[in-house]
């Protein structure tokens, strides 16, 4: 089973300020995150507004930089760093973007490195995760942890994750919900199944065009709880006004 991972956070923007690369966690971290990217995997540090490519054992290249003061004394630091680490450095192929002029551009910077991002997400015999139907899988409880609470109780803290499954070795690839909802929209990560039931939440635009349109019927819809009959639902779904959409059940995953 593999587990996907990546230090970038979508809803984040680029250029947000200059990383510290000589405390010590963040030297630990970039230790233990090259170590274990795969070859042509990238890697985008939260807020460095750049993303740089495992290319060799010990090479990095610097894929896209944006072309300002603060991301260039990052992609510096980190040269430094990797060379202590005995990593090469290279920036020959880089792309430097220009720093954006208003929010629209950077709202397209930030969605030009998401596809960046997500376009380097592999399988280990090296399917595109993008190329998975993502739309046939649910978030599941996958890791379920107890921890101490500031009054002393005990709780159980439960994990959500969507497992996909490449359709080329059927091999399970454990996916967090912020990086599915990178690879298939937030439409698509706000969707539970249950009985043979989608439950699909709306934004609110979406449903006020409904309305607008006639086309809002209420017995077709349903506003989850905690839980669903008896099942407990992702945070993210708790208090949603949901479709209801019947499907067949050989669909399920």
């Amino acid at each position: 089973m593999q587990h996907i991972k990546t230090e970038y956070n979508g809803s984040e923007k680029v250029n947000e300020g200059e990383i510290d690369w000589m405390n010590n966690s963040m030297m630990q971290h970039v230790k233990d995150t090259f170590e274990g990217m795969r070859i042509d995997s990238v890697w985008f540090p939260e807020g460095g507004g750049f993303i740089v490519k495992k290319v060799e054992d010990k090479k990095v290249s610097l894929v896209r930089c944006v072309n300002y003061s603060t991301p260039m004394k990052n992609v510096t630091g980190l040269k430094l760093l990797l060379f202590d680490l005995g990593y090469s450095f290279t920036d020959e192929d880089a792309q430097w973007d220009d720093v954006p002029l208003n929010e629209e551009d950077m709202d397209k910077m930030n969605e030009d490195y998401n596809n960046t991002i997500v376009a380097s997400w592999r399988t280990s015999s090296g399917f595109p995760l993008s190329e998975i139907d993502g739309l046939k899988y649910f978030p599941k409880i996958v890791h379920t942890q107890e921890v101490l609470s500031e009054d002393g109780d005990i709780t159980e803290l439960y994990h959500w994750a969507v497992p996909l499954r490449c359709p080329e070795t059927d091999e399970e690839v454990i996916v967090n919900p912020q990086d599915y909802s990178l690879l298939y929209g937030a439409e698509a990560l706000h969707r539970v199944l249950h009985e043979g039931v989608i439950y699909q939440a709306h934004t609110r635009g979406k449903m006020a065009e409904l309305i607008e349109l006639g086309e809002y019927d209420a017995s077709n819809y349903k506003t989850l709880g905690f839980t669903l009959d008896g099942e407990r639902l992702p945070e993210w779904m708790i208090g949603q006004h949901c479709e209801m959409i019947v499907i067949d059940r050989g669909e399920e995953e």
